[in-house]
């Protein structure tokens, strides 16, 4: 009896590595919201084809295609591992005679090998919405189809456009079938895997074919294929892994990992498991003493047209103030505006880019009274997509001083083509490099005792972000006017968005973006120029002076000028927790003073890090009162007459939900989680009684526009479905209705984005 309790016991004992790499993978194909966003996608795509001619001749049913058949190639392979592995951990023949031992590692063998099935089975399943939520997309979907049908080229009627977008929509909309006979499809295969693997439970070949895989020769081809795709996946902008989808990558980094360490672990003996405690105790140890962190912030040489410290705000916004053109065009107080623009990953920045972009095409004078955006998170990614696309414009001379302002109500003939442009930049999957650079290089540096910057997975969305952005400007129909230079916006510093300056630029407004200092809790604000605020603030240095040469004589040292990157700029302040890490960089010591620009690698170094500015306060709006409160002073003192109109890009309120299980050890991190989501709830309750908005008591200083989720959660990531961007797309122009948010998660106080832009162009008409 004992030894088949050892026996038993001896099957889950042994196989604890398999285990292990089974739950977590298994947990990360069902329960993330980005995950789920991913098999919407796919199912997407291939719903998509029904709406095109010839649809078999198009490359996305390849690309479908390959994608489908790289998860399925890729998840039959490791579930068939890790069959062949649970086999070999524990040999039939070293077991106990009785049907317990047997029956218990045949339970493990034969259950691990399914669980992925069913796991990306029931992931499948919960992408997918209820037939009320369907409807409901549905209906949007005809909407935008029929305003776009209306409004194109041809100019149907409106009984045609009905019928062409319901049709249209319901066909986009069978994605939803598509997820679920998916589910259905993965649960059958899983079952029918499950029924041919215990078919040969007691086949010798499969056994010799699994102690081959198990073996020192594959697990030794396992670790060159992983040294291999940290190359790859390292040396490029992340072609590569959008190929092939973060689902294949995602199992096949967990089948490497499998042969690997179930190598080191079970099969080596104690040679292997000693190189087990060695390298995880070498990998505590490189942590420990921070020697092989490869996060700094990344720098770019910079041939500085500017100054290099920015210059404070009273000055530049007088400046900014005094260029603007239709001053008396407008009988009241002049309006000026700042956005506050919240976090949530992609979701956040498609929003902020759309608004911003679509404001811009309805009234063209909009950008000539935007002031700064401040921005948080996604909402920092997006204002700085809108920012270096209205750069863009304005040097292709799309953008020009506007006449009627407007008072046409459909604008005006002369605004860039920014909806497109922006929408093309933000509709690419930065989530499969992010992933893939965070499982191959990032995890290998761990082990390495020297940092490597290339290996940071950082950089995975910082480069995607420029190769996006290069992708989608080399085309010359977003603006209607030929490039004036191959320069890619995006990877140019952060104060090269201003050449001559923020008071020198007519249509490209302030960027304020929004990181936390991880010593302090503090606010570290990446911005064109520095201001007082509310409280103390602090601002992280956008450029320093790189000094080379020798240390001894004066005369040999040389010297340049390095910036941080635009992209970089946005996606420090987008480094939300454990997928992003935190950046670091050199920083003087306190007091933090400004006059002259810091030493890229001061003799008295002390290392600084930041995250994301969520941590801190996730809607913007404190920074944006800050400054606000800044300008309501420079206003009153030079008795200028200007109305401070302050737009929040916002969706949510406070939690509501409950969530229970293990409560000992998530309570405190869903308390800080949750707490600081709502300090930005409670900086937007601030904002209607601010000082600046007690001032323009008569007009609408504060306004609030809110997305809204559809059909399901808007998710948490950096990959977006086509279905996903049109509900926010829908949500970020006039097709909606004027109506206060309803629902549990209505916003306090919150408006359709069709309200907000009606008070917006009431307040740029020309009197």
């Amino acid at each position: 009896m004992r030894k088949q309790i050892d026996g038993v016991f001896a099957a889950f004992e042994h196989n604890l590595v398999p285990i292990i790499v089974t739950i977590l993978t298994s947990y990360v194909l069902f329960a993330p919201a980005q995950f789920r966003e991913i098999h919407r996608a796919l199912a997407q795509r291939i719903a998509a084809l029904q709406t095109i001619p010839l649809w078999y001749d198009s490359p996305d049913f390849w690309s479908a295609i390959w994608a489908s058949l790289y998860m399925l190639g890729s998840l039959t392979a490791f579930c068939i591992l890790l069959w062949m592995a649970c086999r070999v951990n524990v040999p039939e023949a070293e077991l106990p005679e009785g049907k317990a031992a047997i029956g218990a590692r045949r339970f493990v063998s034969l259950g691990l090998a399914i669980l992925p099935f069913l796991a990306l089975s029931l992931g499948l399943y919960a992408a997918s919405s209820g037939t009320d939520a369907l409807k409901q997309i549905t209906d949007l979907l005809t909407k935008i189809m029929k305003a776009q049908l209306e409004a194109g080229p041809v100019g149907l009627e409106p009984s045609l456009a009905e019928t062409t977008a319901a049709d249209w929509a319901a066909k986009v909309a069978s994605y939803n079938n598509i997820l679920i006979g998916a589910a259905v499809l993965f649960a059958l295969l899983g079952l029918l895997l499950l029924f041919l693997l215990n078919r040969f439970e007691s086949s010798k070949r499969a056994y010799v074919v699994g102690r081959a895989m198990s073996g020192g020769y594959a697990a030794l081809g396992a670790a060159v294929i992983f040294l291999g795709l940290c190359a790859v996946y390292a040396s490029q902008s992340g072609a590569a892994a959008v190929s092939v989808s973060a689902v294949p990558i995602l199992l096949t980094f967990a089948t490497l990992s499998l042969v690997i360490v179930n190598y080191l672990a079970v099969q080596s003996g104690r040679i292997g498991r000693l190189a087990v405690w060695l390298l995880a105790t070498v990998a505590i140890v490189f942590s420990l003493f921070d020697s092989n962190n490869n996060h700094r912030v990344r720098r770019i040489s910079y041939a500085a047209q500017a100054a290099l410290t920015p210059p404070e705000l009273p000055d530049t916004f007088l400046k900014w103030y005094n260029a603007r053109t239709d001053q008396a065009k407008f009988s009241g107080r002049y309006p000026i505006y700042i956005v506050a623009a919240q976090g949530g990953g992609i979701y956040a920045a498609m929003h902020a880019a759309h608004f911003l972009s679509y404001m811009q095409a309805r009234c063209p004078n909009f950008a000539h009274h935007l002031f700064a955006i401040s921005g948080v998170s996604g909402g920092s990614v997006g204002s700085a997509v809108f920012v270096a696309a209205m750069k863009e414009a304005e040097q292709r001379g799309a953008v020009k001083i506007p006449e009627a302002g407007c008072n046409s109500p459909l604008g005006s003939s002369e605004d860039p083509s920014l909806l497109s442009a922006v929408a093309d930049i933000l509709d690419d999957d930065f989530w499969s490099p992010l992933q893939s650079m965070w499982l191959f290089p990032d995890l290998l540096q761990r082990f390495i005792p020297v940092p490597i910057e290339m290996f940071d997975r950082a950089r995975a969305l910082e480069l995607g972000l420029e190769a996006s952005w290069q992708r989608s400007m080399t085309r010359s129909d977003h603006f209607g006017q030929p490039k004036v230079s191959d320069v890619n916006t995006m990877a140019e510093p952060f104060m090269a968005l201003w050449p001559q300056g923020v008071d020198k630029s007519l249509f490209t407004p302030a960027l304020v973006l929004n990181t936390t200092e991880v010593d302090s809790g503090r606010r570290r604000l990446i911005a064109p120029f520095r201001f007082e605020g509310l409280t103390d603030l602090k601002f992280l240095p956008v450029s320093c002076i790189s000094t080379s040469g020798s240390q001894t004589s004066t005369a040999a040292q040389t010297s340049r000028i390095e910036a941080v990157p635009l992209s970089t700029a946005a996606v420090l302040s987008a480094r939300f927790p454990w997928v992003t890490p935190t950046g670091w960089f050199y920083a003087r010591p306190e007091p933090d003073q400004p006059p002259e620009p810091d030493d890229c690698a001061p003799p008295n170094k002390r290392v600084s890090k930041v995250t994301d500015g969520g941590y801190f306060e996730s809607s913007g709006v404190a920074t944006a009162l800050d400054l606000a409160h800044s300008l309501q002073k420079i206003i009153m003192e030079r008795q200028l007459n200007i109305d401070i109109k302050l737009v929040i890009l916002t969706s949510g309120t406070f939690a509501s939900e409950t969530a229970d299980g293990l409560n000992e050890a998530l309570d405190p991190i869903r308390t800080l989680l949750n707490a600081s989501e709502a300090r930005g709830y409670i900086e937007v309750g601030r904002a209607e009684k601010a000082d600046f908005a007690r001032a323009n008591a008569a007009s609408d200083a504060v306004l609030k526009v809110s997305l809204k989720e559809y059909g399901y959660p808007l998710p948490l990531g950096w990959s977006l479905s086509t279905v996903t961007k049109y509900l926010i797309l829908f949500q970020t122009g006039e097709l909606n209705l004027c109506e206060p948010i309803q629902g549990p998660r209505r916003p306090m106080g919150g408006k359709s984005s069709k309200c907000v832009i009606g008070d917006i162009v009431t307040q740029l008409t020309h009197r």
